[in-house]
């Protein structure tokens, strides 16, 4: 599948819509408005002012994402003078992208061009983080250092999705204690379902991959109205650099609660856990929150594990037997989706959804989409096109409202010339009829 960053995006576009220059600054950048380089010189016809009110973003070193409109340009020297505050110093050249057309722009168009032509171009999902019975969300990241739901108290996360250090699903999150006993928490004031689990016998287990031998814990806490708590929290043996199921089984939360918390905890302060999405088990669930990508997507296909080996089935790393899920609704409660399924399940299962989302949102130039092929990216490039000339129709001098319209037709009847026979095959849908009851 692949992966392609912003920046290659960003320079494909411009390339194709005729707005390409990328040089290296030939004096270093100064605590200043100035950016230096006479390999401008090649590109202004030998003419003062040639690249005002152009656009100059620099793609690394300590100026790394600034962008700045031009307000002056001196051929002699190859100098742009910028706009706004005075950049970062540098002690070295850095290469820098001089546009007609901002980058700022161009992003907005490549990002407006991925939600509009989906689910003509998408991303396919197959995802296997939601285990029946689980009260509890899996790791939706908003980020690649925060999860919804899931807040921190002393601890620094990050999205690992290195192969060999998750369990299940398809990345895990590695955190770093800022302090002793800090961990990473999910309480019922941000997931209120927790409190369905009051006076519950419940059972908590998480797969954890310590840096130091035994650090790692699961504890679910638990508040009444009259302050009474429980701290109830794993002993299970977690080696270092290995992967070990933490579990507390079989434990009666209180009644009357007005605070449910799961916490997965480190000891030592410094160190680092890799966690897998928690698993709080005891209560009956129908309804699960979709994982974040299917948020924005498209479910098409469930299916449930039905056979393995472990002792909870869903701790197998790659089930073989599923049986297709019928009657089950996507649910929308104004805010977030779920997935209701039409029955109750006995053991922990993996549920396996098949569908698909849009390529992913980028906010900046490391950011990547999830496809290298070219047809793919040929067609989001020409779209983008026509979206960033569909936002500049709206700015433009009277004498230029002509030229901008015409590339907004050029660019739209080239997209619609290469889209066809291009558009991505879907999954199949399921008949979603619920079975026969007796």
């Amino acid at each position: 599948m692949g992966t392609t960053t912003e920046l290659v995006l960003d320079e494909r576009l411009s390339k194709l819509i005729g707005d390409w220059i990328e040089e290296d600054t030939t004096t270093n950048i100064g605590a200043g408005t100035s950016v230096i380089s006479t390999a401008l010189k090649k590109w202004d016809y030998g003419s003062d002012d040639y690249f005002n009110d152009w656009w100059i973003y620099i793609t690394e070193s300590n100026n790394l994402g600034v962008e700045r409109r031009i307000s002056d340009y001196a051929t002699a020297t190859g100098t742009i003078t910028v706009q706004g505050a005075n950049l970062t110093a540098e002690t070295g050249t850095v290469t820098f992208r001089v546009y007609r057309y901002s980058w700022n722009n161009k992003l907005r168009a490549l990002n407006d061009a991925i939600r509009e032509l989906y689910p003509e171009l998408h991303r396919p999902i197959d995802n296997r983080e939601l285990i029946t019975g689980n009260i509890l969300p899996p790791f939706n990241w908003t980020s690649s250092s925060a999860l919804q739901f899931y807040t921190t108290s002393s601890i620094t996360l990050a999205k690992t999705t290195t192969s060999g250090l998750f369990w299940n699903g398809h990345s895990s999150a590695k955190a770093t204690a800022g302090a002793g006993n800090g961990y990473i928490t999910l309480k019922s004031d941000n997931y209120t379902r927790l409190l369905d689990a009051m006076g519950a016998g419940v059972t908590g287990k998480v797969w954890a991959n310590p840096e130091t031998a035994d650090d790692a814990a699961i504890v679910i806490y638990t508040k009444k109205a009259d302050g009474t708590t429980q701290t109830l929290t794993s002993t299970t043996s977690n080696p270092a650099a290995e992967f070990s199921l933490l579990e507390k089984e079989d434990q009666t939360l209180n009644d009357d609660l007005v605070e449910v918390e799961v916490r997965l905890k480190i000891t030592t302060d410094a160190k680092y856990v890799y966690f897998s999405p928690p698993r709080l088990i005891g209560i009956d669930v129908y309804e699960y929150l979709l994982p974040y990508d299917l948020q924005t997507g498209h479910v098409s296909q469930v299916y449930i594990q039905t056979e393995g080996y472990s002792e909870d089935i869903c701790d197998d790393l790659l089930p073989t037997r599923w049986d297709r899920a019928f009657g089950y609704e996507i649910i929308d409660d104004g805010t977030y989706k779920w997935l209701r399924l039409p029955n109750l399940y006995v053991a922990p299962r993996q549920i396996r959804l098949i569908g698909d989302t849009h390529f992913e949102i980028m906010d900046d130039q490391a950011d990547t989409i999830s496809t290298s092929d070219e047809r793919k990216l040929n067609l989001l490039l020409a779209y983008s096109a026509f979206c960033l000339f569909r936002m500049e129709e709206g700015v433009p001098s009277p004498q230029d409202i002509r030229r901008v319209e015409t590339n907004v037709a050029k660019w739209y009847a080239y997209y619609k010339r290469l889209s066809t026979g291009q558009r991505m095959m879907r999954p199949s849908q399921t008949m979603n009829i619920a079975g026969w009851k007796d």
